[in-house]
């Protein structure tokens, strides 16, 4: 395994600029970056998440009169029947 050497800012690869700046390693080095309060609360995949999912839905339904909600959706007999049998078939064959 070829173990990696930094790369200066002096760099005359054409392909370094690309990636001049970036933070990573790609043999587990920790790297310690300290990130803006703002930065982080924009940028947290969780927040992020929980905000796709639990606001942007209202935001939108808030702004039209003709939406339903739907709570449950019932399941189809040709549904349940492929369910089954693919089931069957995967226990079955074990």
């Amino acid at each position: 395994m070829v173990r990696p050497t930094p790369v200066d800012d002096d760099c005359d690869d054409s392909r370094w600029k690309w990636f001049k700046g970036c933070l990573g390693a790609l043999d587990g080095t920790y790297i310690n970056v300290r990130v803006g309060r703002a930065r982080l609360m924009r940028e947290d995949p969780v927040e992020a998440e929980l905000d796709a999912e639990s606001m942007a839905i209202p935001e939108v339904a808030d702004e039209r009169e003709d939406v339903q909600y739907v709570d449950a959706v019932e399941s189809t007999t040709a549904w349940n029947q492929k369910r089954l049998e693919l089931a069957h078939h995967m226990w079955n064959n074990v």
